[in-house]
């Protein structure tokens, strides 16, 4: 009888351990929030290794294209991650994302200069502003869309510290200064899952950075800021350089005018624009 006994309460010893080990499982898997909105390959990013043959860039502008009041995601609470009672993210309403468009800025410029591109703007000179006339290409960033699902596994102890993740799709819009013309735009994504807490601002600017680093991996934008294998490279020169000038003979006065329209230039960079003139033995 007291064998049986034991055996009975050694059944429910290893009934009553499964059952533990089950909740413990459940609540350890909850801690490690599941991957909750759709993650993107980042993608082989493009090096420059010769800096000359690529067209000086400049990004102008941040922007987010997200109607007010968006439902772009939510945040749960405890371990479980339940959700909560108004949990929902709005875009600029209710619990809100907000964007530095400055740190963007910088983000985007890092982001090139990692990989050999020649990127031009500071945002650290506080007294000159955001210079961009050295730009032969102006880029501006649309965002057009994110998503984001965050937990506070903490939230019953007062700590809103928060894992999860979050995506983001942006327009890059590429235009050229001296042809006061768009050239084209590039779509890409970028996202980030974390099961370990981050700021907000955190799972933004990584989306961003991504996102940026699948624009310099595409052969679309690098096709758009090339420069032209035809154009002519100013030999290196000395300030004692000179030019022999053919000295012109005109009949008239309307003929030497002409002559001199067809050496004047337009001059045109991203900031601003001016005339020049060419000399030299040409027509």
């Amino acid at each position: 009888m007291n064998k049986d006994i034991n055996i009975l309460h050694h059944y429910r010893f290893v009934q009553y351990l499964k059952v533990a080990l089950s909740i413990l499982g459940i609540l350890f898997v909850a801690c490690v929030p599941a991957i909750t909105v759709q993650q993107y390959e980042v993608e082989q990013a493009i090096t420059v290794t010769d800096p000359t043959k690529i067209k000086p860039i400049a990004i102008t502008k941040v922007a987010a294209k997200i109607k007010r009041g968006t439902v772009i995601g939510s945040v749960k609470g405890g371990w479980l991650c339940i959700p909560q009672m108004n949990g929902d993210i709005k875009w600029k309403s209710g619990k809100t994302i907000y964007m530095d468009s400055e740190e963007l800025v910088d983000i985007f410029r890092e982001e090139l200069e990692l990989h050999g591109w020649p990127v031009v703007g500071s945002t650290e000179d506080l007294f000159s502003g955001y210079d961009v006339s050295g730009a032969e290409v102006l880029v501006a960033a649309k965002i057009n869309d994110i998503e984001c699902e965050f937990c506070a596994p903490n939230s019953a102890f007062g700590d809103w510290s928060i894992n999860g993740s979050l995506n983001m799709s942006v327009e890059w819009q590429v235009y050229s200064p001296a042809r006061k013309k768009l050239i084209g735009s590039v779509n890409t994504q970028g996202s980030i899952q974390s099961s370990t807490a981050l700021d907000i601002d955190e799972f933004l600017s990584t989306s961003f950075s991504r996102a940026a680093n699948n624009l310099i991996a595409s052969q679309e934008f690098l096709e758009m800021v090339e420069k032209s294998a035809s154009l002519y490279q100013a030999p290196d020169v000395h300030d004692n350089l000179v030019i022999d000038n053919k000295k012109n003979d005109y009949i008239t006065e309307q003929e030497s005018i002409t002559k001199a329209k067809n050496s004047t230039v337009s001059i045109r960079t991203a900031s601003g624009h001016g005339s020049g003139f060419a000399i030299g033995d040409g027509s």
